[in-house]
């Protein structure tokens, strides 16, 4: 997930706490619109390896 979220355009980086089940995104982001197609995207990913996945904005 986490290498699939950091091949994203935008993102800077990306790390996940399985432990907190926390995503940390670093992105090229100015506001909350450029933000949601990268968060869109990284949602893709999370589900493509654990269909339950949410991303909470």
């Amino acid at each position: 997930m986490e290498a699939g979220i950091n091949e994203l355009p935008g993102v800077n980086k990306a790390t996940i706490s399985f432990m907190t089940s926390k995503l940390l995104i670093d992105a090229d982001a100015a506001n909350a619109d450029e933000l949601a197609p990268i968060l869109d995207a990284a949602q893709e990913v999370c589900t493509s390896y654990e269909k339950d996945c949410r991303i909470i904005r």
